[in-house]
């Protein structure tokens, strides 16, 4: 007796689906049993992962996860999490079955039947290693820049600090010289030296090379 036409129909539609699915090489996606177990295995779950379905399925789906993800619980709270609100995404790194690693964006969602009752969950997982390696490289860049021009900056300021610094230490240096120069003239025209005289120039002397003192100081701390 033949099945009913649209039962038919539902039947070579679900058929197309999942030959669909079966073939799809660059998503992989596959079903877990309520447990986590993995129930179906599909080509781009193989190209991705590395595992035939003949050596993966009926295996928990944390063998995916990298040690430290496990003990962070990281599988348990994403079946938790789909359980719960019915849909669970994230990203991070996983393992291939060589034991290399690749960055994925994972989805897993809660299948339950029409009573409501979990049967399972659908997996869907992309590699996006390439896409995470160029980001990486993106703020690779962006850091060897910031550092550049932070570089640039401080030549820029040292040099203006020079500059000025240079600029300060020639006008107490020529202060100084001014009034030895004053010193040697009040020797030569009275013969000794004018007490008062020589006192104002001395204090002014030491007023340019206690300033003289101070720059250099401030000089050596930069």
């Amino acid at each position: 007796m033949a099945a009913p036409p649209d039962v038919e129909a539902l039947r070579q539609s679900e058929e197309r689906f999942s030959l669909l699915v079966a073939s799809v090489r660059d998503y992989a996606i596959f079903l877990l049993d309520p447990a986590g177990h993995v129930a179906s295995w599909n080509e781009g779950a193989e190209r991705i992962k590395g595992y035939r379905a003949a050596e993966i399925l009926g295996r928990h789906f944390s063998v995916f996860y990298p040690p430290e993800a496990i003990a962070a619980g990281v599988p348990a709270a994403a079946l938790r999490a789909a359980e719960e609100e019915g849909r669970w995404e994230g990203e991070g790194w996983r393992l291939r079955r060589d034991g290399s690693r690749f960055w994925a964006d994972a989805v897993l969602t809660a299948l339950r039947d029409e009573t409501g009752t979990l049967v399972g969950y659908a997996k869907v997982t992309r590699d996006l290693t390439e896409r995470r390696r160029a980001e990486e490289e993106r703020v690779v860049l962006a850091a060897e820049r910031a550092a550049r021009r932070a570089a640039e900056a401080a030549l820029r300021e040292r040099e203006a600090f020079l500059a000025a610094a240079a600029h300060e230490l020639r006008t107490p240096l020529t202060s100084l010289r001014g009034f030895v120069q004053l010193l040697g003239r009040v020797q030569r025209q009275a013969g000794q030296l004018d007490r008062e005289r020589a006192a104002r120039t001395l204090a002014r002397v030491e007023q340019q090379t206690d300033r003289l003192g101070r720059l250099i100081a401030r000089l050596l701390d930069t």
